[in-house]
Order: structure tokens, then C-alpha cells, then sequence
């Protein structure tokens, strides 16, 4: 089983999505907290194409869990 990357923030969790894509210019938008163990971050790219990115907190840390091109709708 793979072990999830924990991160001090839900950005820094976000944001090591784009590791992999550092041409990308990914970079942090927005921080907004549904509760205290969860937090939408969205993330910006050149061009331009932001990206919510669902995060949660967890004992160990913050931790992507995944992402959608807009807001969820409910």
C-alpha cells in the first residue's frame, strides 16, 4: 500500500500535485476552509486553467485527496 504525502498545509499538499510539472507555474489562488479538516485550494497555472483541489487534514498532516476544474456544486 502506498503511504500519502502529508504536508503543514493544505496549500503545500495542493501544490506538491504539480511536482512533476514545474513549468507549469502552479501557484496558490486561494485558501478556503469547509471545517477545520477541510480545505479547497485552488491553484492556478500559465495559461491560466485554476483547478479546485480538495485537501483534508489528517493525524499525520494535510493530504490531497483530489480535484475538479471549478467549485463543486451543491
Amino acid at each position: 500500500m502506498t503511504e500519502l504525502r502529508t504536508h503543514r498545509s493544505p496549500a503545500q499538499a495542493a501544490l506538491a500535485e504539480w511536482d512533476a510539472y514545474p513549468n507549469a507555474g502552479a501557484h496558490v489562488v486561494r485558501v478556503t476552509f469547509e471545517d477545520e479538516d477541510h480545505a479547497i485550494v485552488v491553484v492556478d497555472t500559465v495559461p491560466s486553467h485554476p483547478m479546485w483541489n480538495y485537501c483534508e487534514r489528517t493525524p499525520r498532516g494535510w493530504v490531497y485527496t483530489h480535484d475538479h476544474d471549478g467549485p463543486a456544486i451543491e
